[in-house]
């Protein structure tokens, strides 16, 4: 069966939150909402202005026939749309901030196992990057330097 891994493609979301809000631009150039689609109108005004237009008395009476069943479509379909629109740039952002937050605390795991331990994070970020505790520990037993061992055993049991 295979191990399955979870991922989300924040570009992705980025892309269907565009989407979603540019199909309920196009509910906006047909039933514009100053007219009234977010209230149930502004379809079958738009539709009765323009059907006769259409060049066939049979043709016309579909159109204003379809304007009039969807008059309250329209409203449903705009309000759904950002609704979900809003529900997707929510969700990133929620996927943005443990993202961060995740790597945070990578940032400071790392720091933990192998870097100063008598300087905190926030000190070592602002020193900069210096030589890891292993490798301090290694060149003190290479010269014999046991005081520093012993600096380090005290540092730390202060914590």
């Amino acid at each position: 069966m295979g191990s399955q891994h979870f991922s989300v493609d924040r570009d992705e979301l980025k892309r269907a939150e565009t989407g979603v809000r540019d199909a309920v631009d196009e509910l906006d150039q047909i039933a514009p909402f100053d007219v009234g689609a977010k209230d149930g109108r502004g379809l079958l005004g738009y539709v009765n202005n323009n059907a006769s237009s259409a060049g066939d008395d049979d043709l016309e009476m579909v159109l204003r026939k379809f304007g009039q069943a969807w008059e309250w479509g329209v409203k449903y379909l705009v309000e759904d749309g950002l609704e979900t629109a809003d529900a997707l740039a929510e969700t990133n952002e929620n996927y943005r901030a443990a993202d961060e937050q995740a790597g945070g605390f990578f940032d400071r795991l790392d720091h933990i196992t192998t870097g100063d331990p008598t300087k905190t994070y926030e000190q070592a970020q602002k020193d900069g990057p210096t030589a890891g505790y292993y490798e301090r520990s290694a060149v003190a037993a290479e010269t014999g330097d046991y005081s520093w061992h012993q600096t380090m055993h005290e540092e730390l049991t202060s914590w």
